[in-house]
Parts: structure tokens; C-alpha cells; sequence
């Protein structure tokens, strides 16, 4: 078996193809070993020293190091584990837990369908050979919400130019997780918090190609990813 190892525009992440389909249909990602318990080959790939995660598309892999680990040291490993998960013969997900990938929005109007295809047909090509991939997800009050995969969060702010380009109506790109229920945003804390970032801060991050929100959850302390040209501040509360 011969596996190629592509670089991506995030010298954190890396792309294997195995020379084989990977996902019969649609895509899987995986950031711990929890999530991954439905898929024996993203866990065996969590075994590796360093790994923090695991997105499986059609016919690759790409996977994402923590800072402190060098590939030079991890591809031997990495690339013994794929090999020897295809040849045992197991599934990449379990029958159980089998996916299509992300829902879509149903009952699309003639933008929503123009947007998608434009997607379809020009986006997810260039973003799956960087070892990503992108999905339609709705389109409201000029909004396009997109599910971003693996190393295509970096693209947000081009495929925002590119629709704009091709759709007039569309006024700017969202990740759909910015259209989730957040009911602790809506404390005095929370709408203080989140004006200071519409009104001061991101004026001026969106001038580099970025954006900063942030969002809720049930610890308290703050974690960052990248988003754009920006840092992606997520803050748990």
C-alpha cells in the first residue's frame, strides 16, 4: 500500500491519501477520542503521540498536531497505523454510527440553490485538496451559514469574496454554529461582552481578514482556533 502526504496551507496539518475510497459517501471530523469512538480508524490515529485531530473525506485523511510535536517524528507512526487499519479489514466508521455527513437545509430558494452550487461546484474541490471541505447549510437576510471542515476555516474570508462576486444579494459568510441558540448571551455580561467585539474590535480585525466571537459552554475559561487572519476566541462559561 502506498500512501502520499500532501502539505496544507496549515504547516499543523497534514494530508495522507491511502490510494483507496476512505468515506464511502460524505465526510467525518473528529477533534478527541470521545468523538471518535465510532470510527476505529480515527481512534487507532489518536493513538498517536500528538494528534488532537482526525478528518476523514473521500479518498484522504487529514489530520492536525498539537505545537510542541514535529511530523518528522510522527509520520512513521502515522503512516503504519493507516496501513495497517486497511488491511485488517475494519470499517472506517461502524455500521451503527454510519453518516452522510452534515444535514443541509431543505426547501432552498433560488439564491440559497445558487449559493450551494457555487459551492458544490467551485468550493469544496479546492478546499478537500488542502484537506478540508465545506457545506451549505442555509442562507437568511443575506446571510450564507457554511459548515467549515479540517483546514478550510482559513478560507472563510475568500469564499465570502467569491459569493459576493457571483451572488449580489449575499451580504457576508458565517460559520452556522453563529446561528445556534446561545441562551447565555443574552446576559447583561454577555451582550456588554459581545457589543465590545461588534463595535471596537472587529472593525478592525475584519480589515485583516478575520473575525472573533465567541460562544458558550459549561466551563469557565476561554480557548482560541484560528479564524481567518484573527484568533477565533471562544469564551466558556
Amino acid at each position: 500500500m502506498f500512501i502520499q502526504t500532501e502539505t496544507t496551507p496549515n504547516p499543523s496539518t497534514l494530508k495522507f491519501l491511502p490510494g483507496c475510497p476512505v468515506m464511502e459517501k460524505g465526510t467525518a471530523d473528529f477533534t478527541d477520542t470521545n468523538d471518535a469512538r465510532r470510527s476505529p480508524l480515527a481512534t487507532a490515529l489518536f493513538g498517536v503521540e500528538g494528534i488532537i485531530r482526525v478528518f476523514l473525506g473521500l479518498n484522504f485523511i487529514t489530520l492536525s498536531k498539537s505545537d510542541d510535536k514535529g511530523w518528522d517524528n510522527m509520520k512513521i507512526r502515522i503512516l503504519t497505523t493507516i496501513m495497517e487499519h486497511f488491511q485488517s479489514g475494519q470499517p472506517v466508521i461502524t455500521a451503527s454510527a454510519a453518516t452522510t455527513g452534515p444535514a443541509e437545509s431543505g426547501g432552498e430558494d433560488s439564491i440559497g440553490a445558487q449559493i450551494k452550487d457555487l459551492i458544490d461546484t467551485r468550493i469544496r474541490p479546492a478546499a478537500t485538496q488542502d484537506g478540508g471541505d465545506v457545506t451549505y447549510r442555509g442562507f437568511k437576510d443575506g446571510v450564507a451559514y457554511l459548515e467549515f471542515h479540517g483546514s478550510a476555516s482559513n478560507l472563510m474570508m475568500g469564499i465570502e469574496n467569491m459569493l459576493r462576486h457571483y451572488v449580489p444579494e449575499l451580504e457576508a459568510v458565517k460559520d452556522h454554529r453563529d446561528a445556534l441558540p446561545k441562551p447565555g448571551l443574552e446576559t447583561p455580561e454577555g451582550k456588554a461582552i459581545q457589543g465590545l467585539l461588534e463595535e471596537q474590535v472587529n472593525p478592525a480585525v475584519a480589515a485583516h481578514g478575520g473575525h472573533i466571537s465567541w460562544s458558550m459552554s459549561r466551563t469557565t475559561r476561554p480557548i482560541s482556533g484560528s479564524k481567518g487572519d484573527a484568533r477565533d476566541v471562544v469564551w466558556r462559561t
